[in-house]
């Protein structure tokens, strides 16, 4: 049985295909759009929607798969919250580090932070095996991709790595700085 957790981010990004499919060019992740045209809300919207629904629904499943397997689990209103900081921060790394990247659409950047926070949350609670077997395995995926092995592809649509390795970067960041917050509170 599934716990819910998740099911409201997954009716966000549902809901954001919808829209895009109406008003496809003002949601992308779109670099000249954000830097000289100030649409600076791509930063966050571009990660929600999708190249088409296939793309979305590989997504979601990915969402709903890690939700199932993430220990502890997140409430909702933190895992928006976790998803939106790692959007904005990954955006801003592409920014940064990936200037030839002009667009992008997907969840995949924020879902690989997703499963790096929840690897270094496992870390702490007594299946830290099981946060070690999941950055391990991100890390092999990661080193895979950057091999130029993107044939786990499923669909048409390009494997940007970069975003990826910059998603788990962000979801990295974000744990640390939880686990930072945690050990100050009395």
């Amino acid at each position: 049985m599934i716990r819910g957790i998740a099911w409201s981010p997954a009716l966000l990004l549902l809901s954001a295909m919808l829209i895009h499919a109406s008003v496809p060019s003002l949601l992308p992740y779109d670099r000249i759009a954000i830097l000289e045209n100030g649409q600076v809300w791509r930063m966050l919207t571009g990660h929600w929607v999708h190249a088409g629904w296939l793309h979305g629904a590989i997504n979601i499943s990915a969402l709903l798969l890690l939700e199932r397997l993430d220990h502890p689990p997140q409430k909702t209103q933190a895992l928006l919250i976790d998803m939106l900081i790692m959007a904005l921060a990954t955006s801003v790394l592409l920014l940064v580090f990936v200037p030839d990247l002009v667009q992008y659409t997907g969840f995949s950047g924020v879902l690989h932070g997703l499963w790096a926070q929840s690897g270094i949350r496992r870390l702490k609670t007594p299946q830290r095996w099981q946060g070690i077997i999941m950055l391990t395995a991100l890390m092999a995926k990661l080193l895979v991709e950057y091999g130029g092995n993107t044939s786990g592809n499923w669909s048409d649509i390009p494997v940007i790595p970069e975003s990826h390795l910059l998603g788990a970067i962000a979801g990295l960041m974000i744990a640390v700085v939880k686990q930072q917050k945690s050990r100050r509170m009395p």
